[in-house]
């Protein structure tokens, strides 16, 4: 091989492995805390924590059960579609729901995150565009985790045209008023392209 043939297989070597980097998944929390992927804030005694979740983080949960590639490449290539986003919501360090178990407002409460926490949720990027929010799950935990975790599901921006996005909660009863969380779509894209390497 040639000395110029082998420097270009060389940068090209290179350039593939720096687009496609990985990061292992105990890895995943602090690099998208560095990349201010994750947002916290504390308003009235009411802690949110807003991240970004990756699409290879959500296919890998639903491919436990699914045997051979063609099944695997299927599931990726639906749920590649979508946008999705964590927000924990806790009290004094505790479960949301929980630290307002015996308060008159507790039925309140539940009703908001069951069945109206979806109104709430809103999307936008600064070029004034809204995103659809197609689905929300919201696990009943009972006080045994340390916060309120909702999962929603939004159909994907097109990060090229745009800077950033926010992510705006509603208030549902704890005198918070709209919570927003702004994320930049270069720091969004370059984690969406990083492989995540499970090691369980």
């Amino acid at each position: 091989m040639s000395k110029t043939a082998f420097h270009t297989f060389f940068i090209i070597g290179f350039m593939l492995s720096a687009c496609v980097s990985s990061l292992k998944q105990e890895e995943v929390p602090a690099y998208l805390e560095k990349h201010d992927l994750m947002l916290e804030k504390d308003i009235n005694s009411i802690k949110y924590k807003a991240s970004l979740v990756s699409n290879e983080i959500i296919t890998r949960q639903l491919i436990v059960g699914a045997s051979g590639k063609d099944q695997i490449d299927s599931l990726k290539s639906v749920y590649e579609k979508y946008f999705y986003f964590s927000v924990e919501v806790s009290k004094s360090g505790t479960d949301l729901l929980a630290s307002q178990a015996g308060t008159p407002q507790y039925n309140e409460v539940i009703r908001n995150f069951e069945f109206g926490i979806g109104e709430k949720a809103n999307l936008t990027t600064d070029q004034g565009d809204t995103l659809q929010l197609l689905d929300y799950s919201f696990p009943r935990t009972y006080g045994l985790t340390n916060s309120s975790k909702i999962l929603f599901v939004f159909e994907k921006p097109d990060l090229v045209k745009t800077e950033y996005i926010e992510f705006t909660l509603g208030d549902f009863g704890f005198n918070t008023g709209d919570v927003r969380f702004r994320f930049r779509t270069k720091n969004i894209q370059k984690f969406l392209n990083k492989r995540i390497v499970f090691t369980d």
